[in-house]
């Protein structure tokens, strides 16, 4: 049930169907396909009685009007699990002025009507379960998690009703320190994170809905380790209308869904999510890693060879499929963090390039991604002598990008390939094998991504992170190299007198107070230790002296 980030991506084999269910992390703004909830299945047709004269036969209007499509559900990813979380409470707030809803009703209401403030519902979830299978050597990545409701009939009038849809918005502190006099313009109430299908009519049967909840999920089971979740302070359903110039404070009809007490736990609000449980990439035992975080990152883009694209993410390819739209990444690493003082780079074991991945970008996205997209890394040999890269001013003409070479084995890193179905948000990593590491930091001012094996047509790039992330990993070196330990003691010379002490404090919590402290006889050693320890992005280090003493802890003037 367990893969490293790197076999996964070349050992993953996408499902027939999972082009159409791997979640996007642009979500926050993509709503279902109406496909999903109003095509009728043929199996309709199962239930046309037989005539004798075929012509005839047709389905039966009543079948094909009240059959319902099957439920969605998200598509559990090749050695992973699924999963359906029901929500713990939804509670509804609203503005003044108020009225039997506010804080009472079991259901979750959303919207504004004549007479009653604008209403918003809380709702929370207990990710513990998924969270609690993160650690130090695995992470969680969620491939795709979706939300459900049940909408109610209205019993409102349809000539208020106004098109609108239900928001998804994270809290960005715990309700309770939330201004709820104000829930339109608040800044404690994130940007959504995605919204269900536009209702364009006033509801006038019960219906199911649902839309993508995987960026909203990932933030609290982030993919790159649980140091990087943020706080679960549940979210809140929030109304939107849809006609150009209408306000969220203007009167319409709210929109009213099954809550958490419905006998009908179909019709409760729930979640599923469907995980992998990912080995982490770490160094050997009895070996130290060191990271090496980014310096300098850019995306170079031939296209427009002498612009520069400092601080925006990195897209690697051909987007329309020729060389004269081709984008790479240019990557220099923080080599000082590397202590040479304490370690040597020829002692180098093994290495790897790690980045986070954003998403598939242009052309479709995910769903006209290719199965598999090749990267390749080569050292940068391209810059004019004297120079060094700087992301400032880096562009494909003066970084010397129409002479790379990505053919030449002598100066390729590694590879890596990313598949259709990589989550977003997820770890690549790159390992190099072959090439001499310590050449590489020393004599090389950076490395190259390049995309390579594509199609010729228009289709879609993969997209990483920044240096900018504040939440996500950045790009970074990562090396293995033996661990140091020290053992080094020195002997004293042997003491002939004990120690003498002042009289003692009359403060009893006090102890008394040394002013010829020596050793007994016996002997003591000493030794300097020092421990190291990183995380994703720094290393520390800390030193000190310890003494250990020996004597005969019989003789009781000598063990004082």
């Amino acid at each position: 049930s367990t893969t490293t980030p790197s076999s996964s991506s070349s050992t993953t084999t996408p499902s027939s169907s999972s082009s159409t269910t791997t979640p996007s992390s642009s979500s926050s703004t993509t709503t279902p396909s109406s496909s999903s909830s109003t095509t009728t299945p043929s199996s309709s047709s199962s239930t046309t009685t037989p005539s004798s004269s075929s012509s005839t036969t047709t389905p039966s209007s009543s079948s094909s009007s009240t059959t319902t499509p099957p439920p969605h559900k998200c598509e559990t990813p090749l050695g992973g699990d699924r999963v359906e979380i029901r929500t713990k409470t939804t509670t509804v707030y609203m503005e003044d002025p108020s009225d039997e809803d506010n804080l009472s009703t079991d259901e979750v209401v959303v919207g504004k009507t004549k007479g009653s403030g604008v209403k918003v519902t809380y709702v929370t979830i207990d990710y513990d379960d998924i969270i609690g299978k993160q650690n130090d050597t695995h992470d969680v990545w969620v491939y795709e998690s979706n939300i459900f409701l049940k909408i109610k009939e209205s019993t409102q009038t349809g000539k208020d009703f106004i098109p609108q849809v239900t928001e998804i918005h994270p809290l960005g502190k715990p309700i309770e320190s939330i201004d709820t006099t104000n829930l339109v313009e608040n800044e404690d109430i994130e940007e959504a994170t995605g919204e269900f299908k536009e209702i364009k009519k006033l509801p006038k049967s019960d219906r199911r809905t649902y839309t993508e909840f995987t960026d909203t999920i990932q933030k609290y089971v982030n993919p790159s380790g649980s140091v990087f979740n943020k706080e679960n302070n549940g979210i809140v359903l929030v109304n939107k209308y849809t006609d150009e110039g209408v306000s969220p404070n203007d009167d319409g009809v709210s929109i009213r869904y099954y809550g958490v007490d419905e006998e009908d736990e179909d019709a409760q609000p729930h979640i599923d999510v469907c995980y992998k449980i990912v080995e982490v990439k770490r160094c050997e035992e009895g070996e130290e890693e060191i990271v090496m975080v980014v310096e300098d990152v850019v995306t170079v883009d031939k296209a427009n060879p002498d612009t520069n694209y400092e601080g925006d993410d990195l897209d690697i390819g051909k987007p329309d499929g020729s060389t004269d739209s081709e984008k790479r990444v240019i990557v220099k690493f923080n080599v000082d963090s590397f202590d040479t003082e304490k370690y040597e780079l020829k002692d180098i074991t093994s290495a790897w390039i790690h980045v986070t991945f954003k998403d598939f970008v242009e052309n479709g996205g995910r769903d006209e991604a290719s199965t598999e997209n090749k990267i390749v890394v080569t050292v940068l040999t391209t810059l004019e002598e004297g120079t060094d890269l700087d992301e400032k001013t880096a562009t494909w003409t003066n970084t010397g990008m129409d002479n790379v070479d990505t053919d030449n084995a002598d100066e390729v890193v590694g590879t890596v390939v990313i598949p259709q179905e990589q989550p977003g948000t997820t770890p690549v990593v790159i390992t190099i094998t072959d090439f001499d590491v310590e050449k590489m930091i020393t004599e090389f001012k950076g490395i190259v991504l390049t995309g390579v094996e594509e199609k010729t047509s228009p289709h879609p790039i993969p997209e990483f992170f920044g240096k900018g992330q504040e939440v996500f990993p950045k790009p970074a070196l990562h090396v293995c190299v033996p661990k140091i330990i020290s053992t080094t003691s020195t002997a004293t010379p042997t003491q002939t007198h004990t120690p003498t002490f002042t009289t003692a404090s009359t403060t009893p919590t006090e102890p008394p107070i040394i002013t010829n402290c020596t050793i007994p006889n016996g002997m003591f050693s000493f030794d300097l230790v020092t421990l190291s320890f990183s995380d994703r992005n720094n290393v520390y280090m800390v030193k000190f002296l310890r003494i250990i003493c020996l004597f005969d802890v019989l003789d009781s003037d000598k063990c004082v």
